[in-house]
């Protein structure tokens, strides 16, 4: 009677495993409670993403048709990023936002600038000046992760 009480806690505890197999955790979480990242996250990530093409191009001279529209990619979500509020400012003092807020603000410019710099030296076809401004916007992002992220 006893081995048989064993097996069927055996089979038992198999069904268990097997259906925890078949239903897997992430399922019991609604598709609509996904957590999405805040505006000012998902334009950087924007800029990110085409500052890394513009990099492989000036790395080797090779910029192309895509090259800019990828600059004009840049530029908006860099606007768009440059109104809203760098995530560190939750944790700061009220009496240090407004600071932050200009030099933030002075760094997005800069990178604007920076960025029209690199469209009108791609329209006029001086590569090696796009490759030049292309690594000032390297230096800037280094500078500005700095300063203005957590991870800084």
């Amino acid at each position: 009677m006893k081995s048989t009480s064993w097996i069927r806690r055996v089979l038992l505890a198999s069904l268990v495993l097997a259906a925890v197999g078949l239903f897997p955790f992430t399922s019991l979480v609604a598709e609509d409670e996904a957590v999405e990242d805040p505006p000012i996250v998902q334009y950087m990530d924007v800029v990110n993403s085409t500052y890394k093409k513009l990099r492989k191009q000036a790395r080797r001279l090779s910029f192309d048709g895509e090259s800019l529209g990828w600059v004009q990619e840049l530029q908006l979500n860099a606007l768009k990023a440059m109104h809203e509020e760098p995530l560190m400012m939750a944790k700061m003092p009220a009496a240090e936002k407004p600071k932050f807020v200009i030099a933030y603000r002075k760094a997005m410019v800069e990178m604007m600038q920076q960025a029209l710099d690199l469209e009108i030296a791609l329209l006029e076809g001086r590569k090696e000046d796009a490759a030049k401004l292309v690594d000032a916007l390297a230096k800037g992002k280094t500078e500005g992760h700095e300063k203005f992220t957590e991870e800084g």
